[in-house]
């Protein structure tokens, strides 16, 4: 390896580390958040009006992250590489105010459709349910446009490759609504709720703001009718679609479970949000950002043996982190989530329902990691319809795993049939997203052949150790909170020295790389 290739990594690496640190207090401040409501509000049919009313702006809300790295990063980065700061910042300027527009409209809209929107989204819902989540959509929707113009700034820092604030940004919208609703703690009701929502929303946009002017962001006004916010629009309009085909999903996935047991709706948002917290938002996102505006670059340049060389390298990390993470969250993830969720106002029963389907989702993990860093290198080439085809074939699946499951398979506890939909669906996107890759560079995974077989002996001995000590620590099906607490934390603890030494025995030669890299971005 040369000296600059190995420098150029080891920056990588450093952005990586960067940004899942600024990740790391985003995902604490999301599960504070999670942990303030479920121990206020518990789970029943008021908190599943709150969550009803919350799918369609926060699913709108979520269009925008996606969105923004995956074309507003490389396109923000392309200015600042061919253009001056005025430029740029006129440019970034005028998406600002497209965006504030745009997404304004949208939540206008359905202030005005809440009624028929609640209605169809939830339609196992009683008359007083459905009635208490009319009006708590018609606050909620406020959240969308603080939302996605925040995005917008987020995306210029990010290409700035100053990641850690920008990753570090989405907990001021959890933190302003946990403190709001500690706050109002004593007349604590769903209501408070949503309008904490919304003032975290216009926090998080005031975060943004602060945090693109310190990258050198001046706003200044132009025409948003450019060619450049054309072009935008049109590479946006597969992501966005893309997007809506995931909320369509969840959306009917939410419609099953508004005829499950009440408090349904409001555990699988809890096992969605867990889940994809600890994956996408710590990890799987600023490590694809990390790696998204150099594979532009080198694809910029018609480099491909470095293009190839840096998805590969992508993957490789995607694949250990991935893998060693479903083996924790699944095994020491039950315990500690019945235990920590049991504290509050959760019934016990429904903590520990709670846990089994953050195990089930844990599942889907290895999926998304490979998936996000595959679609990366269709990022880096500004191809979305790669994207949209991708969410689409991965819709489809889920959706048609779900049907078949409803006429076929009545589990003691029907609502694990949406994480195992969910699960079956990430393996075909990464199917999927591998075949778009060679097409265009080659086997995405060749080379890496005895990479996955180690992962594989790691965690799966890694995976015996947590089993033998949740077991030996907690015999019992069930026990205090408190205790469960220690024993999943107990658990996550063996898991983590198995794989360090699992690493260390199997390969130790690539141990001690990724060693010395974590040591210099820490310097």
């Amino acid at each position: 390896m040369t000296k600059d290739a190995s420098s150029s990594r080891s920056q990588l690496v450093r952005e990586s580390a960067t940004g899942s640190l600024g990740s790391f207090f985003a995902l604490g401040a999301g599960l504070l958040l999670d942990l303030t409501l479920a121990f206020l509000l518990g789970a029943g049919s008021e908190t599943d009006a709150l969550f009803v009313a919350l799918r369609i702006p926060l699913g709108v809300a979520v269009f925008f992250p996606p969105t923004a790295i995956q074309v507003l990063v490389p396109v923000i980065s392309r200015w600042l590489d061919q253009k001056d700061k005025r430029a740029t910042d006129v440019q970034t300027s005028a998406v600002v105010v497209a965006t504030f527009l745009l997404s304004g409209g949208v939540a206008l809209a359905g202030i005005l459709a809440a009624p028929l929107l609640t209605r169809m989204i939830a339609p196992g819902l009683g008359a007083d349910a459905h009635q208490l989540a009319t009006g708590l959509a018609r606050v909620v929707f406020l959240i969308i446009p603080p939302i996605a113009t925040s995005e917008v700034l987020r995306a210029y820092r990010h290409a700035h490759r100053a990641h850690g604030l920008a990753s570090a940004l989405q907990g001021v919208l959890g933190l302003t609504i946990v403190a709001i609703l500690l706050l109002f703690s004593r007349q604590i009701s769903v209501e408070v709720a949503a309008w904490a929502y919304v003032a975290g929303a216009f926090g998080q946009l005031i975060g943004a703001w602060v945090i693109a002017r310190a990258s050198g962001f001046q706003f200044l006004l132009g025409s948003i009718l450019t060619p450049e916010i054309r072009t935008i629009g049109n590479l946006a309009t597969r992501p966005l679609g893309a997007s809506a085909i995931q909320l369509a999903t969840r959306v009917v996935e939410q419609m099953i479970a508004s005829f499950l047991a009440p408090g349904s709706i409001t555990i699988l948002t809890y096992a969605n949000r867990l889940v994809s917290a600890v994956g996408g938002t710590l990890f799987f996102r600023p490590i694809m950002t990390a790696f998204l505006g150099p594979m532009t670059l080198s694809h910029i340049g018609g480099n491909s043996p470095r293009t190839r060389e840096l998805l590969r390298d992508g993957l490789r990390t995607m694949l250990m982190i991935s893998a060693a993470l479903f083996a924790v969250v699944a095994v020491a993830g039950t315990p500690f989530v019945t235990g920590l969720f049991g504290l509050g106002s959760f019934d016990p029963s429904q903590a520990r329902i709670l846990g089994i389907v953050v195990a089930v989702y844990a599942a889907s993990l290895p999926g998304a990691g490979l998936q996000r860093m595959l679609l990366g290198f269709s990022f880096a080439r500004l191809d979305t319809s790669t994207y949209l085809r991708n969410t689409s074939y991965g819709a489809v699946a889920n959706l048609g795993v779900l049907a078949v499951m409803l006429l076929t398979w009545r589990p003691p506890l029907a609502i694990l049939m949406i994480p195992i939909a969910y699960g079956i669906a990430q393996a075909v996107n990464v199917w999927h997203a591998a075949v778009a890759v060679r097409r265009q560079l080659g086997p995405p995974f060749a080379g890496l052949e005895r990479v996955v077989a180690k992962v594989a002996i790691v965690v799966l001995a890694a995976s015996i150790v947590m089993v033998v000590v949740r077991t030996w620590l907690s015999p019992a099906p069930a026990g205090p909170p408190l205790i469960l607490v220690g024993v999943g934390l107990a658990t996550a603890a063996a898991g983590a020295i198995s794989l360090a030494a699992g690493w260390l025995l199997a390969a130790p030669a690539e141990a001690r790389r990724l060693l010395a890299k974590l040591r210099q971005s820490t310097a």
